[in-house]
């Protein structure tokens, strides 16, 4: 977060010592250090939660995402699963409302009531 460096760190405690004096300056420290401790875990939880969001809403996006590829795979199997039913759907219905219709006969058949056979 803040970036003192040795000398800076120095040059605080010096002005602390003079502003603030000996006496006082053990427990001012003790103070300043608990806010700045205090500071680090506020953002620390705020780091965490806004990552656990980010994660959420990646994870949400991902479920979605899967969702849509799941039912466009059922879309494709349901589709391709047997491309000639509807035909043999048709065929059969008309089958069925021909009941008159004869059965096809075999090639030698007609050869055999000729006599030939």
């Amino acid at each position: 977060m803040f970036d003192f460096g040795f000398w800076e760190l120095i040059l605080v405690m010096i002005v602390g010592l003079v502003v603030i004096g000996p006496k006082r300056l053990p427990k001012v420290a003790a103070q300043v250090g608990g806010w700045v401790g205090h500071m680090r875990h506020l953002v620390h939880q705020f780091r965490q939660s806004v990552q656990q969001e980010l994660q959420a809403e990646e994870l949400k996006e991902i479920l979605h995402q899967q969702q849509n590829e799941i039912q466009e795979l059922r879309d494709i199997v349901q589709n391709h699963a047997d491309p000639d039913a509807p035909l043999v759907e048709a065929i059969e219905k008309q089958l069925e409302e021909r009941p008159d219709a004869e059965p096809d006969t075999p090639a030698d058949e007609p050869a055999k009531e000729r006599g030939q056979g």
